[in-house]
């Protein structure tokens, strides 16, 4: 019953409530609040689909209700937004208590299919889908339309706007009317006027809460029961009129409700009221208690931060409303003295009426005349325009810049204000402000691109099109260059690209205007000031960023450069071409810098990137017909656009800039693979065209290959092979796909020069795309694209495969060979049919016997095939092209005057050492081809064997060639060749016109058996270099040498060969510094080589006997046999080059005699060839030579010589018991060369070796050990060798002979003190050869033996000090001749002279009076050179400061002495002989008489002269008085001052002899001589006899004070 009650009480409820309700009319009271999140944690997730119910409402609140909402789910998690969040006790005080009671809504999702039938308007009420044009009707529920939510964003918007909207939403928030006493029930009524009459209706511009009518004319806010200062919730939207004026305002209206007597309309009072003015002095104002200044803050940070509401404050006029409320006459009366009492927010969207001023200003501009708005006005609003918001500049983007363009199409310049060019910076810095405001990472700022594309269309009513005015306005702005900040400079270039599409689109709507976007000729559609003003704008953005190379803004001009690459492209399709191709060469001319080449490289091939990265990138190039004539010149007429890429991707290649040079190679890479890899220019014809464009990639290589200029030498040297590697596939790409009449033609029209420096390049190819390993694809090229650009078809299986291996990020490697193999075969397969085309094309030419160089260079091109690996297939194709070469060739090959063959033969040979059978078998066949073809030609195959046996050579040498089985297979495989072509032959094979079966059956069997010997000669061959070779990792130099000589001796009989070998023999010398060695070895070599050019070629410019000088032993014979001498060293050329090099050799060993020799030969050659300037250098360089001679003559070390011997039989049958000379270095010791041969033996022999002395009898030495013997000798020249050899080399070269010289006693010790018992013993031994020879040692092959008795050791010993003082008289120099009168004739220091006085002359009976004689004559030599030196030491003593006078007097005292000394025992002698002087002895008395000088000595009795300043001193006195007519005590008197001077007299012993006749020289007294008394007997002269041979020491022995033996 009670559930009955209730139901009737609900229904009642029910039924009267909208009764009760309708009494209050338009005021509403709020009831409750509830909330709930639409989205969850993921905004893809929906919490209200359907129905949906608030289970939690609550009372009205005293807060602004999105306060509390933010407060309630503050602390709610994110992933529980579907469940209601907890009400903690203090937010409850704030949120208020709970109704209790429940809503209930329903809510459906709506996606676009079923949106067709349905009306759909936007937040402004504006049609949107299928409304047909009508109004909206609000009708029933079930016909509501779906309107859309306006979102206000949490951050900036950084949008523009692109619908239209004039919206103001307003948020009262609170009013104070607490001083008015009668208000109680407040309500807040809202319109929008235009007019200040009260009379007058509202404008129906206000959104109706409900959806059953679109826009209501007033409305009010919520009643707030007993509140004087009630909190407003409500948001009132309203539409602006789209045209303001001043009126336009807004009416607040403040209204109390009554108390409510009956059910009628409740009482309304009004209690005041608010203005606001909408449109204040032409923009919107809605705050207008802030001066402009505030406002321009307050905008500026609300459009940094998002779309937050702006806060008014107003005061309450208590008063009715009454007609012209809006005069300012009026006195209004204020409540609460004016203060703010109606707080409230807004939001302005609108899309026409901004609120920043500046904006406004400048909207208000467009379209406005000169006489409406003066210039300067336009300039100042321009200049205001720089500090607008960036957020305000994206919002009213497109009409901004629409205004700004406007601006510099309708204005001109006057009176020295230019406002498009203010309009312009102005809109470069909007660009600016825009584009760092989004932030965007690209290039091109997506809002901007949107404008130019969608937006951006030339007005109609303009004076002239926009680019004309914009690209005149961009010049004049780059000649300014007066920015006001930095970034805002460097944002023309960012920006650039904006403006150059605003320009190009503007071009095209300027054309499509007059039908004319499509005419051939565009020559004359634009105006001329405009191309002018275009070209200049290129040349001052290209001087003005090339200048920021290198800088902080580098950047931004690499934007710059792309962007202007764009903008060039783009003109392509628009303006005159060869305008533009014009403006692309002068911006790569401009932008080469060579001081920063690398960057403005960069800029360059990026800018060309672009530039040929066009659509129609092939028709541009005119790919239309075929030409014959293949000439730069040509080809850069038909195809303008790939010339200019071309030439500047090999200028660059040309600088050597590695880095440059890759960035220029990978542009046009990528563009060649982009046309050759298009699908629809896969066929024959269509990739012919291509290779037609890009053929000047060719000559334009070639023109610079060698160019004197910018050769390619650095870049080919420096660049890697993957580099290398991806230029040359784009070469070879365009030589395949060329059709090959083209291809050929152009062989025919080019010169012979560039045709050898093709084959350079062919050869160059081949090295780069060698089969490796090692030259696998590294990070960026990829095999496939490469190989696509060989393909016949692009969309093949084999290259779809090939391209998705490249792109696996794991590398399959057996794949990665697979491709590199494929890459290789087919590379090779190109240079080779190349090759063979130019030889074809070629073949009359080539012909020649004489010099070939185009054959010479086609010949390094197999050359360089065979010398790198290549895949086992192409190795047949290359055989095959080499045997139709030899068969085409080979006249050429066997008949001329070239080496062609000997390069073939070394490079087969190479091959025939190969394991793979195949190469292997192939290489043997073409050599025997070689010989069959050379012995049809000639009779013989003389050429290819001596080829055959010096490459064998040359080969093993270079470590290339190794003794193993598949060369011996080869050289087996000859004779099987021949055998089998023996077996097999019929007279035609070998050409023989002789008809007799038994004539070509000799001749066929000489050549069989021929080819059987070179076989074998070649496996000598092979044994002998390989034993060199191991030879030199185990023998020491001079063993090495020896075999090197061996050798060469051995191919006595082979010119060529023995050429080949004394050259390697003077290499091996010269890294040793033997240059003596290595000048003669290339004697040898010039001597063989002239005897071949004067016996056979009859050459008589050459004097072969000239080499006898310098070699005595040089004997060398070319031969005559046919077929010799058949190397590039027989010729002249030939013949100067080994001069040269002995040359060199010789001066770098001071053998500066032998280099004038072969100076004078070479000067008869150059005189016979008229070689004038080389004879003019020769003759210098003999100059230099002998100044050198004469500078350095005797300062020259030539060599020192060893004797060493070998004994033990661990050193081999060859060196046991011998012995050698060895040739060493200058200052090189004894007992180094002693610790080299220890150490070295040592370690070879493995065992101790023992250095003996040179006094060792070897005879008793153990078999089984290892001695070495080590003397160190001298040269040894027989008498009348020393009398021909006058000067100091001659004396030291060609020596033969060398002594050992060792002296000894009758007592067995090798020094005495007694001179009647010093013997010397000299071993001479003479070697095989002369030294200096191309060997360091040489073998003793005679020895001789001489001894010499003591009164020759003594005349030997005084002439050895005659030479020195010679020496001393010729230099001049003070020190050293101090040195020598110090040990001649100061006694105390040297008693040598006269003991052999006292020895000799003392006891003259018992020697050979004819050695007696001699010594008498060296003794006067040595007296008389003694004077010479004193006299010269006066000269000099005289030029010292100060002279040292003392030390001359010593000397001239002590010289006195030994002089009279002497004197007595040579009188005594020839007084003893027959009493009679000799005139010609120095000793006689008028020999010795001199004549007086002014200032002489006076008699003193010191005998030293009293005038010490005189500067003439006698010094040639013999000690007697200076006058003969001195009395005898005078003569005594000065002999005793002699004696005091020089400190004691010569005593000699006397003879012990008894008799008289018998008796010796006693004393040095001074006797006249007389005859011998009577019945005196004279004694037999002689010499003691020598000791028995038994007593003298070894024949080597050396003196026991000796250092130089061991």
């Amino acid at each position: 019953a009670k559930e009955k009650e209730k139901e009737k009480i609900r229904i009642k409820l029910k039924s009267e409530a909208p009764q009760f309700c309708a009494s209050y009319g338009e005021f509403r009271q709020p009831f409750g609040w509830a909330c709930t999140p639409v989205f969850g944690f993921k905004d893809s997730d929906l919490i209200i689909d359907g129905a949906f119910t608030f289970s939690r409402i609550f009372q009205p609140a005293r807060e602004p209700i999105p306060d509390l909402i933010q407060a309630l789910y503050a602390n709610h998690p994110k992933q529980k937004l579907h469940e209601p969040p907890a009400v903690s006790k203090e937010l409850a005080k704030r949120i208020g208590r709970e109704m209790g009671a429940s809503l209930t809504i329903r809510s459906r999702i709506v996606d676009e299919d079923s949106l067709e039938d349905v009306i759909v308007l936007d937040s402004s009420l504006q049609p949107i889908m299928d409304c047909d044009g009508e109004e909206p009707d609000f009708g029933d529920y079930t016909d509501f339309p779906i309107r859309e939510v306006f979102e206000f964003a949490q951050g900036p918007v950084r949008s523009p706007h692109m619908a239209f909207m004039n919206n103001l939403y307003l948020y009262p928030l609170s009013v104070n009317l607490s001083k008015l006493g009668s208000a109680r029930n407040i309500a807040v009524r809202v319109e929008v006027r235009d007019s200040d009459d009260p009379d007058d209706a509202p404008l129906k511009c206000i959104y109706a809460r409900n959806n059953k009518s679109g826009w209501v004319s007033e409305v009010y806010t919520a009643v707030r029961a007993k509140e004087k200062a009630p909190v407003l919730t409500e948001e009132l939207k309203i539409l602006l009129p789209p045209s303001l004026s001043s009126k336009h305002h807004l009416l607040i209206t403040y209204l109390n409700l009554g108390k409510m007597k009956t059910r009628e309309k409740k009482p309304v009072s009004v209690l005041g009221y608010t203005v606001l003015p909408l449109y204040v002095n032409g923009r919107i104002n809605l705050r207008p208690e802030e001066d402009e200044d505030a406002k321009g803050s307050k905008r500026e940070a609300k459009a940094k931060g998002s779309n937050s509401s702006e806060e008014i404050n107003l005061p309450v006029i208590a008063a009715e409303i009454e007609k012209g409320y809006l005069n300012p006459a009026n006195q209004p009366h204020y409540l609460d003295g004016g203060k703010p009492l109606l707080h409230m927010k807004y939001k302005l969207m609108s899309t026409i009426y901004p609120e920043d001023g500046v904006i406004t200003r400048l909207f208000h501009s467009y379209g406005k005349t000169d006489a409406e708005l003066p210039s300067k006005q336009v300039c100042s609003i321009l200049q205001e325009c720089r500090h607008m918001s960036p957020l305000l500049a994206i919002q009213y983007m497109p009409v901004i810049i629409r205004c700004l363009l406007e601006i510099m199409t309708m204005r001109e310049r006057s009176g020295g204000l230019n406002p498009p060019l203010e309009a312009f910076k102005c809109l470069v810095i909007v660009l600016h402000k825009i584009k760092v405001e989004m932030g965007e990472k690209v290039a091109r700022t997506s809002l901007l691109e949107l404008y130019v594309n969608y937006i951006f269309d030339q007005s109609s009513g303009s004076k002239k099109p926009i680019f004309e005015p914009l690209c005149f306005n961009f010049l004049l702005f780059m000649m300014e260059k007066k920015m006001q900040s930095e970034s805002e400079d460097d944002s023309i270039f960012v920006n650039s690209w904006f403006l150059f599409d605003l320009i190009i689109k503007s071009m095209a709507l300027y054309l499509e205007e007059r039908r004319a976007l499509n005419l051939n000729n565009r020559t004359s559609l634009f105006p001329d000031s405009y191309s002018r003003s275009l070209v200049k704008l290129l040349s001052f953005l290209t001087q003005y960023f090339k200048l920021h190379l290198g800088t902080s803004k580098q950047e931004d001009m690499k934007i710059l450069n792309r962007n202007l690459a764009v903008f060039i492209k783009d003109l392509m399709c628009v303006f005159d071409r060869g305008i533009v191709l014009d403006m692309i060469r002068t911006y790569l001319t401009e932008i080469t810098d060579e001081n920063n080449f690398e960057i403005s490289t960069t800029f360059k091939f990026e800018f060309l990137t672009i530039i040929n990265d066009h659509d129609y990138y092939i028709p541009l190039n005119l790919p239309f017909g075929y030409e014959s004539e293949m000439t730069l010149a040509k080809l850069s007429q038909k195809h303008p656009l790939a010339m200019i890429l071309l030439y500047e991707v090999v200028e660059t290649l040309s600088s050597g800039n590695i880095a440059a040079s890759n960035h220029a190679i990978g542009c046009l890479y990528d563009i060649m693979i982009k046309q050759f890899c298009f699908k629809d220019y896969a066929d024959t014809d269509h990739r012919d065209r291509l290779a037609h464009i890009f053929f000047a990639i060719l000559p334009l290589l070639l023109k610079q290959w060698s160019s004197t200029v910018r050769p390619l030498t650095k870049w080919l040297e420096n660049a890697k092979v993957m580099e290398k590697r991806e230029f040359y596939v784009l070469v070879l790409a365009v030589i395949k796909h060329l059709r090959e009449e083209n291809f050929k033609a152009w062989l025919q029209q080019e010169n012979t020069k560039t045709l050898e420096e093709f084959c350079d390049v062919l050869c160059d190819v081949i090295y780069c795309f060698e089969y490796s390993i090692d030259h696998k694809r590294q990070t960026k090229t990829l095999m496939s694209s490469e190989l696509a650009l060989f393909m016949t078809e692009v969309g093949s299986d084999e290259m779809k495969e090939l391209l998705k291996g490249s792109q696996d990020k794991v590398r399959n490697p057996g794949e990665e060979l697979e491709r590199l193999k494929q890459l290789s075969m087919e590379a090779a397969l190109v240079v080779l049919h190349t090759l063979e085309q130019m030889l074809h094309v070629h073949y009359d030419s080539l012909q020649s016997l004489g010099e070939n160089p185009l054959l010479g260079k086609a010949i390094k091109v197999y050359e360089a095939f065979m010398k790198k690996d290549q895949t086992e297939a192409f190795h047949h194709h290359l055989y095959a092209s080499l045997r139709s070469f030899a068969y085409r060739f080979q006249v050429v090959l066997f008949k001329g005057d070239n080496n062609f063959v000997g390069r073939l033969v070394r490079q087969v040979l190479r091959h025939c050492s190969f394991h793979n059978m195949s190469v292997n078998t192939e290489a043997a066949t073409f050599l025997f081809v070689l010989l069959k073809l050379n012995h049809l030609q000639v009779g013989t195959f003389s050429r290819t064997r001596i080829q055959a046996i010096t490459s064998v050579s040359k080969l093993v040498s270079d470590r290339i060639l190794k003794e193993d089985a598949m060369l011996k297979l080869s050289f087996a495989r000859l004779s099987d060749f021949a055998l089998y072509s023996y077996s097999t032959f019929f007279q035609k094979d070998l050409g023989y016109t002789d008809h007799s079966r038994k004539g070509v059956s000799h001749m066929h069997a000489s050549f069989t058996r021929g080819v059987q010997g070179l076989g074998e000669t070649l496996g000598t061959i092979l044994r002998d270099t390989i034993r060199v070779k191991q030879m030199e990792e185990s023998a020491d130099a001079e063993m090495i040498g020896d075999l090197y000589f061996q050798i060469a001796q051995g191919y006595i009989n082979t010119p060529d060969l023995r050429i080949e070998w004394l050259m390697h023999l003077a290499e091996f010398q010269a890294q040793l510094e033997h240059y003596p060695e290595a000048g003669m070895c290339m004697i040898h070599v010039a001597a063989l080589i002239a005897d071949y050019l004067v016996s056979l070629r009859g050459v008589k410019t050459i004097n072969v006997d000239a080499f006898t000088r310098i070699c005595p032993s040089v004997s060398e014979f070319a031969g005559d046999e046919e077929g010799l001498c058949q190397t590039h060293h027989f010729s002249i050329k030939g013949f100067t080059s080994a001069v040269e090099r002995a040359i060199e050799y010789f001066r770098q060993a001071t053998l500066w005699e032998f280099a004038a020799v072969l100076y004078n030969i070479e000067i008869s050659v150059f005189e016979a060839n008229h070689e004038y300037g080389r004879l003019a250098a020769t003759y210098q360089k003999q100059s230099e030579i002998w100044h050198a001679v004469e500078r350095e003559n005797e300062n020259r070390l030539l060599g020192t010589y060893f004797r060493v011997g070998f004994y033990g039989q661990k050193f081999g049958e060859e060196l046991d018991h011998s012995e050698w000379i060895y040739k060493e270095a200058g200052l090189t010791h004894l007992f180094d060369l002693k610790d080299r041969f220890v150490e070295f033996w040592s370690k070879r022999l493995g065992c101790e070796v023992t250095v003996i002395d040179a006094s060792k009898d070897v005879s008793k030495l153990d078999s089984l050990g290892c001695f070495i013997q080590i003397t160190k000798v001298e040269p040894y020249l027989d008498p009348e060798e020393a009398e021909e050899r006058k000067t100091f080399v001659a004396q030291r070269t060609s020596l033969r002979k060398f002594v050992i010289v060792t002296p000894f006693s009758s007592k067995g010790k090798a020094q005495t003190d007694d001179l009647a018992d010093q013997y010397t013993k000299k071993t001479i031994l003479v070697v095989k050869g002369s030294f200096p020879y191309m060997m360091t040692r040489l073998p003793v092959v005679q020895r001789d033996m001489i001894i010499i008795n003591p009164i020759d050791n003594s005349i030997n010993a005084l002439r050895e000090r005659c030479t020195q003082f010679e020496e001393q008289l010729n230099i001049r120099q003070y020190q050293t001749l101090s040195q020598i009168l110090q040990g001649t004739v100061l006694v105390m220091v040297s008693q040598g002279p006269l003991e052999i006085c006292h020895v000799f002359l003392g006891n003259w009976q018992q020697h050979d009076p004819h050695k007696i004689s001699e010594l008498i004559h060296v003794i006067r030599v040595f007296v008389e050179k003694c004077g010479q030196l004193l006299e010269l030491n006066k000269e000099l003593t005289i030029q010292q400061s100060p002279p040292p006078w003392t030390f001359h007097f010593e000397c001239l005292a002590g010289y006195q002495y030994v002089k009279g000394s002497m004197l007595e025992f040579v009188e005594a002698v020839n007084f003893a002989r027959g009493g009679m002087y000799d005139e010609s002895d120095p000793f006689s008395e008028s020999a010795t008489e001199t004549t007086e000088h002014d200032g002489a000595y006076s008699d003193d009795e010191d005998g030293v002269g009293s005038s010490f300043n005189m500067l003439s001193i006698p010094v040639g006195g013999s000690g007697r008085d200076s006058h003969p007519n001195t009395p005898t005590s005078a003569r005594k008197k000065r002999s005793g001052s002699v004696k005091a001077a020089g400190g004691q007299s010569p005593r000699p012993t006397r003879a012990k002899s008894g008799s008289r006749g018998e008796s010796s020289i006693e004393s040095p007294r001074r006797k006249r001589p007389g005859k011998p008394r009577t019945g005196e007997k004279k004694k037999k002269l002689g010499t003691p006899p020598p000791p028995p041979v038994d007593s003298l020491p070894p024949p080597d022995a050396p003196p026991e004070d000796s250092d130089d033996e061991y």
